[in-house]
């Protein structure tokens, strides 16, 4: 599952493409082990869980839209080339400095995402997390 993992986190985080029609998402990522379901902004999002990855989406009349991805093992690599457990000092020869810089945390802006959160743990990834404005294609 790590290729069809790695070509979809390329798919969503590098090119820009967060609608999937109606069973698509589960083609690609295989049924998730958990969903859960919360409220954001009026919107119903469900949490797609898998081993490592969260995929946060709402529901459309044709299929899904994907709003935020995340890495929470070191299983996947991140498009970037980061992963879980990389230390601080390889984070910033990756990506250069942050727009901000919070305790255990850093945030950036990349081109198709909104928004991408680097969270620490002991000067380590412990988290990857990109958020994605609306109407990705």
């Amino acid at each position: 599952m790590a290729g069809g993992v790695n070509a979809f986190l390329h798919e969503v985080v590098m090119s820009g493409r967060r609608s999937y029609l109606a069973g698509g998402l589960e083609a690609r990522l295989g049924i998730p082990l958990r969903t859960t379901r919360t409220t954001v902004a009026d919107d119903t999002v469900d949490v797609q869980q898998y081993y490592g990855l969260e995929v946060g989406v709402v529901r459309t009349s044709s299929g899904v839209q994907v709003l935020s991805v995340a890495l929470a093992g070191p299983r996947y690599a991140a498009p970037e080339g980061l992963r879980v457990g990389y230390a601080e000092r390889e984070v910033l020869r990756t990506l250069g400095r942050p727009l901000q810089m919070a305790s255990g945390a850093w945030t950036y802006s990349t081109a198709e995402a909104t928004l991408l959160l680097v969270e620490f743990e002991n000067r380590a990834v412990s988290r990857l997390s990109w958020r994605f404005a609306e109407g990705g294609r």
